[in-house]
């Protein structure tokens, strides 16, 4: 089979796991997402190394089945699925784990501190990928990093929330009251 053969059963067989992932049950569609996830480790360096993909990898054609997996349960389960990240944030497998407090981070979820704090004191290795961006450290760092970005989510909508200023205080014409 040649290259751009091989790509297209790739695709397919990945839209076909998409769409039974799409068809199950959220406890049904977890299990899939969890064989995913334990699934996904990558060669970085010749070596393995657990990595979480937080968008396309400029070294992949495809964004990864983990990532888009869990986008796609994220879109199409809302908050039964932020639910289902929020219980597994403190999962033993640390790719799991690491997947559910990013699933929750970019909800702005406000949940995102207390499930961090559930890896504060985890230190296995692993690898957060967005484009040809790698961050390196531990899950407990990791944990860090994400919460870190949902405090300044929160400060930039507080900050936005005091500019728009408060409509009462102005008459029509532009005068204070």
């Amino acid at each position: 089979m040649n290259e751009k053969a091989r790509q297209q059963a790739d695709a397919r067989e990945r839209q076909t796991r998409l769409n039974l992932v799409r068809a199950m049950a959220v406890d049904e569609a977890w299990r899939e997402l969890r064989q995913a996830f334990e699934a996904s480790r990558s060669l970085i360096d010749g070596k393995e190394v657990m990595t979480v993909y937080e968008g396309p990898a400029d070294s992949l054609a495809l964004p990864p089945l983990p990532m888009e997996l869990l986008r796609d349960f994220m879109r199409e389960r809302g908050e039964k699925a932020a639910d289902c990240c929020f219980v597994h944030a403190g999962d033993p497998h640390p790719l799991v784990a690491a997947y559910c407090l990013y699933a929750l981070s970019e909800e702005v979820d406000p949940r995102v501190p207390e499930a961090t704090a559930q890896v504060a004191a985890r230190t296995e290795r692993i690898r957060a990928v967005y484009g040809s961006y790698v961050w390196t450290g531990t899950l407990a760092g990791y944990g860090r990093k994400l919460y870190e970005e949902h405090v300044d989510v929160d400060e930039e909508v507080e900050e936005e929330v005091e500019e728009e200023g408060d409509c009462d205080s102005e008459r029509d014409d532009g005068e204070k009251a």
